[in-house]
């Protein structure tokens, strides 16, 4: 939950092309181009002071949107809603497995 409205920048394709890129040109480089792709994160951070992160179309999830919140001006901004612990809920494992083999990862705990 957020406690105010955040400003976010959109990373999705018409967003790109205003500043001449493509979606596969930055959000969905592949792992190599990553330090790239984090010195857009970090320029736009620098360059728009009142943005607290970046919103764009999920590669691993389409259509839904990933986010990344820029610590030093969001962390006012959100509030826990609920949390699980594995070591109290039996079912987080299990959910977590789930939502790996969902996207065809394996993953061991």
């Amino acid at each position: 939950m957020t406690t105010r409205t955040l400003v976010l920048a959109e990373l999705r394709t018409p967003d790109l092309a205003k500043w001449g890129l493509t979606h596969r040109e930055l959000v969905s480089a592949p792992a190599n181009m990553y330090e790239m792709t984090a010195q857009w994160a970090q320029a736009l951070h620098w360059r728009f002071t009142d943005l607290d992160g970046l919103l764009w179309t999920s590669n691993r999830c389409d259509p839904a949107s990933a986010l990344v919140l820029f610590g030093d001006r969001a962390a006012d901004a959100v509030a826990v809603v609920s949390s699980r612990r594995a070591a109290d809920d039996d079912s987080l494992l299990s959910d977590m497995r789930a939502a790996g083999a969902r996207a065809g990862i394996t993953l061991t705990f």
